[in-house]
């Protein structure tokens, strides 16, 4: 998960295991050629129970996670789409529903034209899904990918060249940023070329609750419920870990995107 859903999701967790006999552990590994090494030196059955992955895009792959199942790792996972792995607690987020969901909410309010902005490392059923219910809807979807991936630090500074310099040239009338760390700056981008928002603009984006703590205007959402993810992925990786690690107690959960109406979207 991107950086601000990951810390969510930890939080999450953490406050679930506070009411429980069970402790939490929080460890990070920034290298990816060490990952696999740091998982399998520091977390074993003598010391954890099991380990609670948060994905993010870069670093924890399923491919990761099967390998350290099979040399005996005790695993769950948040995932941020559903992928085959068998034999651990699993939540997975249902993306492509939600690319779907943020172009129906723009069209739902008369937009007929929109750019829609993804990060290149995204999956590809994002934006076929996008493109699907842009098709369904009858409406015009114009996508915008970066070149390259900007980190956390470079994510505003490169947000807001693109938002004072393409999306405010645009002809479109809404926005959707499918990317939480891209859109504070682009954003504050629209606002700074003088494009109002929702007056000119309606902007929407997809991301964590707290996003909308950093924004004025306050940005309307399509987004997954991180904080009950969290709390009943602790639940069933508990319930696993005292049932044995019982296969037939395990579970996947795909978890549905909802929107969250906030002041960027004005009807057309």
């Amino acid at each position: 998960l991107r950086e601000r859903a990951a810390v969510v999701a930890a939080e999450s967790i953490f406050s679930f295991l506070s009411k429980t006999d069970y402790a939490g552990v929080l460890a990070t590994c920034s290298k990816v050629d060490d990952l696999r090494a740091y998982a399998l030196r520091h977390f074993d059955s003598r010391s954890q129970d099991a380990v609670i992955f948060i994905r993010d895009d870069r670093l924890i792959t399923p491919e990761l996670i099967f390998s350290l199942v099979r040399d005996g790792l005790r695993c769950a996972a948040i995932m941020p789409d559903k992928k085959g792995l068998p034999g651990i607690p699993l939540a997975c987020l249902d993306r492509p529903r939600a690319a779907a969901m943020m172009v129906e909410v723009l069209a739902g309010e008369g937009h007929r034209m929109m750019d829609f902005v993804l990060l290149p490392n995204d999956s590809p059923a994002i934006w076929e899904s996008a493109n699907a219910a842009a098709a369904e809807c009858q409406v015009k979807v114009r996508r915008i990918a970066l070149s390259g991936e900007p980190g956390q630090q470079e994510a505003f500074r490169e947000g807001f060249r693109i938002g004072r310099g393409e999306l405010a040239k645009s002809r479109a009338s809404a926005v959707a940023v499918f990317s939480e760390p891209l859109a504070p700056g682009l954003l504050q981008g629209l606002l700074h070329a003088g494009v109002s928002v929702p007056g000119d603009r309606s902007f929407l984006a997809y991301g964590s609750s707290a996003l909308t703590e950093s924004t004025e205007p306050r940005l309307s959402l399509v987004s997954h419920p991180i904080e009950q993810i969290g709390r009943e992925l602790a639940a069933r990786t508990i319930e696993w870990i005292e049932s044995d690690f019982d296969m037939g107690s395990v579970s996947t959960r795909q978890y549905e995107p909802e929107f969250h109406p906030g002041k960027s979207i004005a009807a057309r």
